[in-house]
C-alpha cells in the first residue's frame, strides 16, 4: 500500500495518506478542509533479500557468529 503525500493548494499544509487501494484518495485537507490537493508519492524503503542478508538473518543463531543471540550482524556478513 503506497503512502501518498498531499499538499493543500489553499493553506500549503503537507500531509500523508495511506492508499488502501487505487481508488483511495484524500478528499480534503485535514488542516483547512479544502478539497484542492496536489498528490505526490512519498519515499519508501524496501528490504530485498540478498545472499548477504539471508546469511545475516541466520548467523545470529550460529555459534560462530560474533553477535550470536543479539540483534544485528556486527559486520560478520559485510553489512
Amino acid at each position: 500500500m503506497p503512502i501518498y503525500e498531499y499538499t493543500c493548494q489553499k493553506c500549503n499544509h503537507v500531509f500523508d495518506h495511506l492508499a488502501r487501494n487505487q481508488k483511495d484518495v484524500a478528499k480534503q485537507c485535514p488542516s483547512c478542509g479544502a478539497a484542492k490537493l496536489t498528490k505526490g508519492l512519498s519515499s519508501f524503503v524496501a528490504r530485498v533479500p540478498t545472499p548477504a542478508t539471508r546469511a545475516c538473518d541466520t548467523c545470529r543463531t550460529s555459534p560462530t557468529c560474533p553477535t550470536a543471540g543479539k540483534f544485528g550482524c556486527g559486520g560478520a556478513c559485510g553489512q
